[in-house]
């Protein structure tokens, strides 16, 4: 397992903030980081609210390492992002 830089972790936590729905969620994945291969990310989801506002809302993406980012350094690693607050 490689560590990544302090500046590409602080990008990644910020830009998590954006994937809600299935195209932002795609765009988000297309960062060169993670594997362009479907079977290898998963959008993160919960119900949340209080008995009469409850919503499904993305929390989080979880991703594969890219093999071809930065010669596959992080190719066997898992990336597990999650955002902190809800709108």
């Amino acid at each position: 397992m490689e560590p990544i830089s302090p500046a590409k972790a602080a990008t990644l936590a910020e830009e998590v903030y954006t994937a809600q729905s299935k195209a932002t969620v795609e765009v988000f994945l297309e960062n060169a980081i993670f594997s362009q291969e479907q079977s290898n990310t998963k959008h993160l989801k919960a119900t949340v609210g209080f008995r009469i506002i409850n919503a499904n809302d993305g929390f989080g993406i979880c991703a594969r390492g890219s093999e071809k980012y930065e010669g596959g350094k992080y190719k066997n690693d898992l990336f597990i992002m999650f955002r902190g607050t809800t709108t």
